[in-house]
C-alpha cells in the first residue's frame, strides 16, 4: 500500500478454497434428497485499487480484479449463479456466471456545494451454463459419482439434463457426444461497460430553524443504454416422451437482459 496527500495505490494477491462445499444433493438409489457437503472449489487471483487527485477538486480513481475458479472435484451441484437448477459439475471446470476481470474507473469533481462524477463499471467475460442431453445411453459410464447413486444398469441416469459448466471438459464432451448433442466449444458471455454519471447539489436554507440544506442530485445508470446480458444459459426443449423421460431436442439459449439505461432524480433535507 501507498499513501499520500495525492496519490493512494493498494494491490493484493488472494487464494480461497472451500472444502466440503455446501449444495444440494439427490441420491438415486434411496430417492432422497437433501442439502450437504458435497465437493470443493477453489478461487484465486488480484486485486489493486488507487486515487490521484489531480487538483484540489478534480480526482481520478479506479479498481481492478482478476478471478480464476476451478471445481476440484466432480460431484452434484447447483451450479447457476443463482442456485436454482439440479446440476452437476466435472473436475478442473470453472465457476460459471463469475467474470474473469471486474473493474471500475472515473473521474470526480468536488467544489462546495456541487459534486459530479462520470464512472465506468467494467465486467468482463464469463463462463455460462447449459443442461447435459435428456437422453444417456448407459454404455460408456461417464462419471463414477453419477454411477455411484445410479439405479442399477443405468450409471448415467443422474446426469440426464443435469446443469453444468459450458466448457470442453472431456466428460461432459463425452455424455454430449453419447447424448447426441455436439461438443463444447470454448465460449465466454461476452464482457460489457457501463458508463454512468452522478451530479449533485447542495442548497443552504436560511432563515429555517429546522432545514440546513436540500440536496439534490440525479443519477444516470448505463448512460449510452448498453444492451448487454447478465446472465446466459442453454437447455434443450423439455418435452415428455410418454415413458417418464424426455425427448432428446436440440438446445435453445435463455439469459437475463441487463437494464436500460435509467435515470434517478432525488431530493433529500438535512436537518
Amino acid at each position: 500500500r501507498y499513501d499520500t496527500s495525492r496519490l493512494y495505490l493498494n494491490a493484493d494477491i488472494y487464494y480461497q478454497k472451500i472444502s466440503d462445499q455446501f449444495s444440494f444433493y439427490t441420491d438415486y438409489q434411496t430417492l432422497t434428497s437433501s442439502y450437504t457437503n458435497v465437493g470443493s472449489s477453489q478461487y484465486r487471483g488480484y486485486e489493486t485499487s488507487g486515487k490521484y487527485r489531480l487538483t484540489h477538486d478534480v480526482s481520478l480513481f479506479g479498481n481492478a480484479s482478476y478471478t480464476q475458479t476451478n471445481y476440484l472435484d466432480s460431484f452434484f451441484a447447483q451450479d447457476t449463479p443463482f442456485e436454482g437448477q439440479y446440476g452437476f459439475v466435472f473436475k478442473g471446470e470453472p465457476l460459471a456466471g463469475i467474470p474473469n476481470w471486474l473493474g471500475n474507473f472515473g473521474i470526480e469533481y468536488d467544489h462546495g456545494p456541487f459534486t459530479a462524477r462520470l464512472s465506468g463499471q467494467y465486467t468482463g467475460q464469463q463462463f455460462i451454463t447449459y443442461d447435459l442431453p435428456p437422453v444417456l445411453p448407459n454404455s460408456p459410464a461417464i462419471s463414477s459419482v453419477s454411477t455411484a447413486i445410479a439405479p442399477t444398469g443405468a450409471p448415467n441416469f443422474p446426469l440426464q439434463l443435469a446443469t453444468t459448466p459450458y466448457y470442453p471438459n472431456p466428460q461432459a464432451n463425452l455424455a454430449n457426444q453419447i447424448g447426441g448433442y455436439p461438443v463444447n466449444p470454448h465460449f465466454k458471455l461476452p464482457a460489457y461497460l457501463l458508463m454512468n454519471i452522478f451530479l449533485s447539489y447542495k442548497l443552504p436554507l436560511h432563515g429555517y430553524d429546522r432545514i440546513q440544506y436540500l440536496k439534490f442530485s440525479l443519477n444516470i445508470h448505463n448512460l449510452f443504454g448498453l444492451h448487454y446480458y447478465q446472465h446466459y444459459f442453454l437447455s434443450p426443449a423439455q418435452f415428455p416422451d410418454g415413458k417418464g423421460g424426455f425427448l432428446n431436442t436440440p438446445t435453445y439459449a435463455s439469459a437475463y437482459v441487463g437494464p436500460p439505461r435509467g435515470v434517478y432524480f432525488n431530493v433529500a433535507a438535512r436537518f
